[in-house]
């Protein structure tokens, strides 16, 4: 009898995803169950990267193992080695995929002819990645050869991505650039030397390789020039490329790779491919901002018909959490608690969590600080990344929040109203919740099986919070005059039964609906001075309900500039309050 046992379909019948984090490892199992993927289960363990005596793997043997227990199915051998492929009993898998944010930034520097071709392209290709280049040299950038290899030396990039002319172009400027690199490489130790990647005219490629073969370790894609805007062809060959240098700082990526042949991906780039997907399922022109955040890094991904914009900002909830105070400052964070603190309990609760990233809120005091620190670093991360605009711009139509530092709460209110408070976009915006971690599979798996991909997209990925709408409101009488006329809509669900409510300003006011319904919302009455960006008040709005149903945030914006602390804790308190709990059912409003 064979030891494998013959797949019913092409597809892979079971596939196993790896994340290997900062702080935890996760391992996430489906299978194909009456022809379709199903998720099993999903398990997790400390990272063994930061362990110099133990390899990465031991900390996914770890998860693996815990999986094993709550599956019930057995996919390590006796020596601890994962099965691949199945085998009759049906233990092992089939398939697998890994993506990392365990290893530090890959420190690259692009080099290429000119300011205006070569260096927007490979910022570009950079960015696509979720890494901002930490040096950017250019023939025409008026330094001199010996002032960049100083620059270089400075840097001491990890890997250096160099491009420059159109095929049938320049060749001569290709070959100073690749002299100054040259001239950097034999100023090094081989061990120390940066890994190099040639994007450029493939013309110059022969000669390229004939100088740096003996030199360094080089490798070539297509010319960055000439791909498409979504050409995969540099993409992967930079992918590649970065997964070379973190096998060298993390052994245990090549023990991992040895055993289920799978390819490695960055977990930013995993991250930012989810946010792409998404923007693809909602309506044309419409944007998807992407907020993870991680304990090192929060990243935030912005989408439209399968353009993406991805950053990295280097602050997290972890050992790089108080960069935080250097951003922004305790009085800010202190403005966001609903209870009496001192400035300095918040700088000593950061400096513990930066110290101990892996410890969760012990009371509900602890969990409010840590929700506003996340607020805090989604607000600066907008900032830093400049998304600001797009708040503002009526276009956003769905926010997805990820990442362990938003998805383990005990309530989602938590998250969302981080979440309303840091962003604040006029319009109506679905927020959704990662609340199983799936974001990061589903761009894993995307370029290994894209049918278990748009399987899982089209099961409830993510959690539905709701529906928020955030009128802008010009006329500021409005929040202060006892008669000022009142904005009032209707809500008709599928039967035909309609309800109409009185919206009052300045407070946030929700109607709890049934989860996963759909609604029609009509405006019956809009004053003078309120209109809503992205939505015609004479036209009928469908949407469907999440698990806060529809909220309408009508809040006065200058409030949240008062000092004075019990006023502000009464106004955070009142606010928790109307928000209310999560799927409360269809009704009235929602006061406790």
């Amino acid at each position: 009898m064979s030891e494998t046992t013959p797949n019913p379909t092409s597809l892979p019948q079971s596939v196993l995803v790896v994340d290997i984090g900062t702080i935890h490892t996760r391992v996430c199992l489906f299978e194909i169950r009456a022809e379709k993927y199903r998720f099993i289960g999903s398990a997790s363990a400390r990272t063994t990267h930061l362990d110099h005596e133990r390899s990465e793997f031991v900390g996914v043997a770890a998860a693996i193992r815990k999986l094993e227990k709550s599956a019930k199915k057995k996919i390590l051998d006796l020596d601890g080695n994962i099965l691949l492929p199945m085998r009759t009993d049906w233990s092992g898998i089939d398939q697998a995929a890994v993506s990392y944010t365990c290893t530090a930034d890959p420190a690259i520097a692009i080099l290429g002819v000119s300011e205006a071709g070569s260096l927007p392209a490979l910022r570009g290709l950079c960015s696509r990645v979720g890494t901002t280049p930490i040096l950017e040299c250019a023939l025409d950038d008026g330094y001199s050869t010996a002032r960049q290899l100083d620059r270089l030396a400075s840097a001491a990039p990890r890997i250096i991505v160099f491009a420059g002319g159109t095929e049938n172009g320049a060749r001569k400027a290709v070959y100073r650039v690749g002299e100054t690199i040259r001239l950097y490489c034999q100023s090094l130790p081989r061990e120390q030397r940066p890994r190099l990647l040639f994007l450029g005219n493939s013309e110059t490629r022969l000669e390229i390789e004939r100088v740096f073969s003996k030199i360094a370790d080089i490798s070539f894609g297509s010319n960055v020039l000439e791909s498409e805007p979504l050409g995969d062809d540099a993409l992967n060959c930079l992918l590649k490329t970065m997964r070379r240098d973190a096998a060298l700082r993390a052994p245990g990526f090549e023990t991992l790779r040895k055993q289920t042949g799978a390819s490695f991906i960055p977990g930013e780039f995993a991250f930012g491919r989810s946010v792409r997907l998404l923007s693809r399922l909602i309506r044309k022109h419409q944007v998807v901002l992407g907020v993870n955040i991680g304990a090192d890094q929060t990243l935030v991904a912005q989408a439209m018909d399968l353009r993406l914009n991805l950053k990295t900002i280097p602050i997290g909830l972890g050992s790089t959490l108080p960069q935080l105070l250097t951003e922004s400052d305790a009085e800010t964070i202190q403005s966001h608690v609903d209870f009496q603190i001192k400035r300095s309990e918040i700088r000593d609760y950061v400096l513990n969590k930066s110290l101990y990233p892996e410890l969760v809120p012990a009371n509900q005091y602890a969990a409010e600080i840590e929700n506003a620190l996340k607020q805090e670093l989604i607000r600066i991360a907008l900032r830093r990344a400049k998304y600001f605009k797009l708040a503002a711009s009526g276009r956003l139509s769905t926010i997805l929040l990820t990442g362990s530092g938003l998805r383990n709460v005990d309530d989602p209110g938590a998250s969302l109203r981080a979440a309303m408070n840091a962003i604040r976009p006029l319009g109506a915006v679905d927020y959704l919740l990662d609340i199983n971690g799936l974001a990061a599979v589903i761009g894993t798996i995307m370029h290994v099986n894209p049918t278990l991909a748009a399987q899982i997209m089209d099961s409830s990925t993510y959690l539905n919070l709701g529906k928020i709408i955030r009128p802008q409101i010009q006329d500021a009488s409005l929040f202060t005059r006892k008669n000022a006329p009142p904005l009032v809509v209707s809500v008709k669900n599928t039967h035909g039964d309609k309800k109409e409510y009185i919206l009052p300003y300045g407070e946030i006011y929700r109607i709890p609906l049934n989860y996963g319904q759909n609604y029609q919302l009509e405006w019956v009455s809009i004053p003078r001075g309120v209109e809503t960006p992205g939505l015609k008040p004479f036209l009928p709005f469908g949407f469907k309900s999440g698990s806060f149903g529809l909220i309408f945030d009508l809040r006065d914006e200058r409030k949240e500039t008062e000092k004075d602390r019990v006023a502000q804790i009464e106004r955070l308190r009142l606010e928790k309050k109307q928000l209310g709990d999560w799927r409360v059912g269809e009704g009235g409003r929602q006061d406790g």
